[in-house]
């Protein structure tokens, strides 16, 4: 049985396990300010079509986190979400993926780092 969004009760309810001491609090309105990592992943099977982006920021010091299901990797979707999870000024730290390159003239500094030569 699946949900709304394709994906079925068993793997949510196994990602559930997994991330329930991390799920946002109930307030979803205040902002991280501090060091904060920010990456997006695939969730699903792309051969059943229910194949979906989450992207993610966290507060390594604070353990808060943010997530979001998206629909692409572009950059003004990466750029809303940054603007309305991240403090300006905040220090992010993120992949090499060039949609993340503006976050350094949006008043936020940022530090990428390339998975692929093993950074």
């Amino acid at each position: 049985m699946k949900d709304a969004l394709g994906i079925s009760y068993t793997a949510i309810r196994r990602w559930y396990r997994c991330l329930r001491t991390h799920l946002p609090s109930d307030d979803q309105s205040e902002l991280l300010v501090d060091l904060t990592e920010m990456d997006e992943s695939f969730f699903g099977k792309q051969k059943y079509n229910n194949q979906r982006i989450v992207i993610g920021a966290i507060e390594p010091k604070t353990r808060k986190i943010k997530l979001q299901i998206i629909t692409d990797r572009e950059t003004e979707t990466f750029e809303a979400f940054t603007e309305a999870n991240i403090a300006p000024g905040a220090v992010v730290v993120t992949n090499k993926h060039p949609s993340y390159n503006d976050l350094s003239s949006m008043d936020y500094s940022r530090y990428a780092f390339n998975h692929s030569i093993g950074e």
